[in-house]
Formats: structure tokens, sequence, C-alpha cells
């Protein structure tokens, strides 16, 4: 081989040796960029980049939580009744709930059956308490109507036995009968405190009064109208009885009458005094 030819051949080697080291140098410079490349492609990046731009709303009418067999026990909805949340135990039933319907917010406990044993409820005039048996029928209910604190205890059938208000004049204590009428009634008021007890009808038979004046026993008769009444009054003890009427036919004991000119005439304990159907009196002593 000459010496020409040997040279041809070293500069094509030559050449062929330069391609190589140009491709080599740009895979190099390219190896940076594809392993920035892989690493913001990669999941962890992609959560860092999700938490770092949270979502900030999410929009939905339902939302159901589910078990790892696929039972729901908790569900966040909105229906045309209001918004509510409610938890369900193992065998579907609810067992808590949490809403708010069109007469105000509420929140209930159920039993194992469904049966709702307590709720928590506010309204415009009513903010109430209630408790219930295993049928579901309020028992115990505690509330405040308007300013009014009260306290209710029902019996089986759900008919109010005992109720407790706290009014304006003060409080009173009420017993009610199978059928839900008042029978005995408790009162303090302003002037003092009251006894009343009544028939199965509601009508009011027997009233123990004290005010500030003294103390009194009204005794009434099916009608309502006073029949008897006994008082003690300024320390000056009377007795008076009357028609059906209501019109006063006897007193014993002190007292003041009024007549119809207007004069007042007053009468000592010892006095007893007999009066016709037109109120005037007939007979007295001394």
């Amino acid at each position: 081989m000459t010496i020409e030819e040997r040279l041809e051949n070293l500069e094509k080697a030559l050449s062929r040796a330069n391609r190589r080291n140009r491709r080599l140098l740009v895979g190099l410079a390219l190896c940076p960029g594809i392993v920035l490349l892989v690493w913001i492609l990669s999941p962890q990046t992609l959560l860092a980049q999700n938490a770092t731009n949270a979502i900030k709303e999410v929009r939905a009418n339902r939302f159901v939580l589910e078990d790892e067999q696929g039972k729901s026990h908790a569900e966040l909805a909105v229906d045309n009744n209001g918004p509510r949340f409610r938890l369900v135990d193992e065998k579907g039933t609810t067992r808590a709930g949490l809403g708010v319907s069109k007469d105000g917010p509420w929140l209930g406990f159920f039993d194992e059956n469904g049966k709702a044993r307590v709720t928590f409820s506010s309204s415009k005039d009513v903010t109430g308490l209630s408790l219930s048996d295993e049928k579901g029928i309020p028992r115990t209910t505690l509330s405040v109507v308007r300013d009014a604190p009260n306290l209710i205890l029902s019996d089986e059938h759900g008919t109010s036995r005992i109720t407790l208000l706290v009014g304006k004049n003060g409080p009173g204590l009420d017993f009610l009968d199978k059928k839900g009428t008042a029978r005995i009634g408790l009162a303090i008021e302003k002037d003092g405190a009251s006894l009343a007890l009544s028939d199965e009808k509601g009508e009011v038979r027997a009233t123990v009064g004290l005010h500030k004046d003294g103390s009194h026993l009204l005794l009434t008769d099916q009608k309502g109208k006073p029949r008897v009444g006994l008082a003690v009054l300024e320390n000056h003890p009377c007795l008076q009885l009357f028609d059906e009427n209501s019109t006063m036919r006897a007193m014993l004991g002190a007292s003041e009458i009024t007549t119809a000119d207007g004069k007042v005439t007053s009468y000592s304990e010892s006095s007893l005094l007999l009066f016709g159907p037109d109120g005037k009196v007939r007979w007295q002593t001394p």
C-alpha cells in the first residue's frame, strides 16, 4: 500500500471518530433535560403540585361514605326538605342525623330499630328537646315556647300527664288525667300562690289561694259557679254561701257589705246574716 492510500484511510478513520464524538456530546447534553422531565412527570411530583394547587370548592348534591364491603355508613345530601347529614350502622339503620328543614335546624339520635329517641329542634317560636321511648312516643319534652320554658311528661300513649310552665306571671304545675284534662293545678303568681282542683270535664271545683291580704277557699258547682267561700282577710275569718245564681244567701263572720246606695256596713266575727234571692239582708244577728 502506498503512502497516499495510507493517509486516505487515516483521514476516513478520523472523520468517523469525530462523528461519534459529536453524537456522544449531544446525548450527554440531553441527559439532564430527560432526567428533569422524568422528575416532573413522576407521581410524587404531581401530588406535590396538586397539594400546592389545592381544590378550593367542590359542588355536589350528595356524598356517600362506604366501607370496604361497599356498605354506606354516612351520607351528606340535599333534597326538597333541606340539607341533612346522617350516620348509619352496619345494618343500614340510621342512628344519628343532623339537618335543616323548613322550620329550622334539628339533631336526632335513633335506636337500633330506627326509632327517634332523642331529638333537638329549633323553629321560629319553639326550641326543644324531646326524649322518646322504644315505640318512638315522646315521653319527656323540654322546650322554650317564645319566652316561656316548659317541661311536659307524657304516658305510654303520648298523652301529657304533668306540665311545668314558667310564664310572665310565675311558674305553674299541672297534673292531667289519662284524657289529657288538667285535674290539679298549682301556680305561683305576683300576688301569691294558688291550688286548683278540677273535675273530669276540666271545670275548676275547688281553689285554695294565698295572697298579700289573706287566704281563701272557694268551692264551685258543676257549672263553675261559686257556692262556698271561706276566707281569712286581714286576720278576720268569713264563711259565705251562694245559690245557683252566684247570689250570696248566707254569711258567717267578719265582713263588709256595700249596699246599692253605696253604704258600707262592717260586721264582726260573730255575725250571721241571711240574704234573699235579691241579695238583700233578710235576717242577721247580732
